[in-house]
């Protein structure tokens, strides 16, 4: 229902041939047996005489976009979700004249130098034009005070349950262009709702996909964020990637690639990371309580799992073997977690699993006859003076140690013997 020639008989011919129930069937009014079930959301439009005669009622002219939408469905039925269940006529709707006083609890709210928006919040309840005639303790108003250029009102959807500031659209084309959104998100996973729309937005996911693997990432994010506002699946995942790495130290969220065996083997060790630097686990909006009870459950098991088991899981990536490129000595780079070219993450997979050290025999092999007997000599750390390890305790030779007023007897400290080999007794001159 987008673009810039709008047309309410196809938008809403759209809407009426697209639409199914829901998937739990609470669209279906069990408790009136003798209502007929629900086929469609619209009715049959109503001629410019009625609109004409509740604009007389009313003392006002309607706005251009509602006149047009009366003119092809006079009345509508949202949704069961939406708060608003069915909007009226052009017989049906009034003036909503603040019944619960909500005038005077926004003007207590004004501070001295109030905002424009809360102004004409204020003044809205008094104003509105209540179009709603079934509804879950809501109310849609339309604001002839707030208004714009083209004439169009804005509409406000007050949920009396909520507590909360009414939701504002700039128009009523606005609110229903929002309402289609909305129904096609309450029926995603619903295997026979698709048509031409889900098709076309699957088909914009992808396109996005693309564009973002090209590094276009500025022209794959209002796809997806179109996407995302029509429920379709793969748009949060990816909308999510792309922001974070955009901006990779905010919040993280995974929806429901937390719960999908293939990702977690990429999404765990990120998540072990934040754990292991002070910060809990990255929030999944709209992912069950089980679901992420079994991502953490999964994290804990790859976690408590032996690091030969974790890192030799053939379900986690590894970084490509460095072949015979120059290093210098020194390890070969990798993109790792901070960002930056940094020996972290990936380059301590490779060394465990590509290239691990060798194991250490388990009893010493004996020396071959006529070889050079080869002894572990240390330095004394004050002096460099080499000798055998037992005679340096504190790393201090004896003439040193006893200079030294910090010197104590007993084992050496790890930490100032420098382990040198000799090839005889006497390993220096």
């Amino acid at each position: 229902m987008n673009g810039e020639a709008f047309n309410w008989h196809d938008s809403l011919g759209r809407w009426q041939e697209e639409w199914v129930p829901r998937a739990d069937g609470d669209d279906e009014e069990e408790d009136e047996a003798d209502e007929p079930a629900l086929v469609g959301p619209g009715r049959p439009g109503t001629d410019e005489t009625a609109i004409v005669a509740a604009e007389r009622r009313l003392g006002r002219r309607l706005p251009p976009s509602y006149r047009q939408f009366l003119a092809v469905s006079d009345g509508w039925h949202v949704d069961q979700m939406a708060a608003i269940y069915q909007l009226g006529g052009a017989a049906d709707i009034d003036w909503f004249q603040d019944p619960y006083d909500m005038t005077r609890l926004c003007e207590q709210n004004l501070d001295d130098d109030p905002r424009q928006e809360d102004v004409l919040l204020a003044g809205m309840w008094q104003r509105a034009l209540r179009l709603e005639t079934d509804s879950d303790m809501s109310y849609a108003l339309l604001d002839p005070g707030d208004s714009d250029q083209d004439g169009e009102w804005a509409l406000y959807v007050h949920k009396g349950w909520s507590g909360e500031y009414p939701d504002r659209h700039p128009s009523f084309r606005a609110y229903m262009e929002a309402m289609y959104r909305h129904f096609h998100s309450t029926r995603v996973d619903r295997p026979d709702f698709v048509n031409a729309t889900t098709r076309a937005q699957d088909a914009r996911v992808e396109e996005a996909r693309l564009l973002a693997l090209r590094g276009r990432h500025e022209e794959a994010l209002p796809l997806l964020e179109e996407a995302l506002s029509f429920g379709r699946p793969r748009s949060a995942a990816l909308l999510h990637q792309i922001q974070h790495l955009r901006a990779p130290r905010s919040s993280q969220d995974y929806g429901l690639l937390v719960a999908d065996p293939r990702h977690l083997p990429e999404v765990l060790p990120v998540e072990a990371m934040a754990t292991g630097r002070g910060r809990p686990l990255a929030r999944h909006d709209g992912c069950p309580r089980c679901r992420r009870e079994t991502a953490e459950a999964a994290l804990s098991a790859m976690r408590d799992a032996p690091i030969a088991t974790r890192l030799r899981d053939p379900g986690a990536r590894r970084s490509p073997r460095p072949g015979n490129q120059p290093t210098g000595g020194r390890p070969t780079p990798h993109d790792g977690c901070c960002g930056t070219r940094c020996p972290c993450g990936r380059l301590i997979r490779h060394r465990l699993v590509d290239k691990p050290p060798p194991a250490l025999p388990a009893t010493p092999e004996p020396a071959a006859p006529g070889a050079p007997v080869r002894r572990l000599l240390v330095e004394c750390a004050s002096c460099d003076r080499p000798g055998p390890a037992e005679a340096l305790p504190d790393g201090l030779c004896r003439p040193c140690r006893q200079t030294s007023p910090e010197a104590s007897p007993g084992p050496a400290a790890e930490r100032d013997i420098q382990p040198v080999w000799a090839t005889s007794d006497t390993a220096r001159p």
